[in-house]
């Protein structure tokens, strides 16, 4: 017996509409990126061991920064810093903002980081952008109990160079940050007219 071609148009349509409602496979649900959402204060437990080296970071800080003015000496100002888990759990982002209340020749400016475990190497890498324009890519790891990350891109003035951030004296409720910087790939080191001391709210 033949099929008629109409009767063969509506089961095909019947097949594919079944196709369409069929269950996403287990395999597919876990890279489903809409799962991947509200994960703040938490990391993914198949995130690379080394995300546990960032954890210091989590929460929200006050910040009592130091900059260096373009004409010598420095003056201190306050900001605020947010950590969190991003990528799923996969990550850890952090917002820092800055005010200029404190003195009119410093501009108000926000950056941003993400960091994350390189997942053959075990590094930390990352990139970061803020408000005044700078660029960089960063990529780093623990150094006797610090936090050493290598920053590559734009310093404040524009010119291509390197920055060396040192988070140390890290505590549950405190840690500190020193930027130097260095125009010769590495070669030499100077004060990166940066740095902060952050307290957990």
């Amino acid at each position: 017996m033949t099929t008629s071609p109409r009767v063969a148009w509506f089961l095909g349509l019947i097949t594919l509409g079944a196709l369409v409602l069929a269950p996403v496979p287990a395999s597919a649900q876990e890279h489903d990126l809409s799962v991947a959402t509200d994960r703040g204060d938490l990391p993914d437990e198949r995130a690379p061991e080394g995300l546990a080296d960032l954890a210091f970071l989590i929460g929200d800080w006050r910040l009592e920064t130091s900059f260096a003015l373009s004409g010598g000496g420095e003056f201190k100002a306050e900001g605020r810093l947010l950590g969190r888990y991003a990528m799923g759990g996969f990550g850890v982002l952090v917002e820092e903002v800055h005010s200029a209340a404190a003195n009119p020749e410093l501009e108000i400016f926000v950056g941003s980081q993400l960091y994350s475990i390189h997942p053959e190497s075990g590094d930390v890498i990352g990139v970061g952008c803020n408000t005044l324009g700078n660029r960089k890519s960063r990529r780093g790891g623990m150094v006797d109990g610090d936090l050493v990350v290598i920053e590559s891109g734009e310093l404040f003035e524009g010119r291509p160079g390197i920055n060396r951030m040192t988070f140390f004296n890290i505590t549950e409720d405190r840690f500190e940050l020193r930027l130097e910087r260095s125009l010769d790939d590495g070669a030499t080191w100077e004060d990166g007219g940066y740095g902060f001391v952050a307290i957990r709210e």
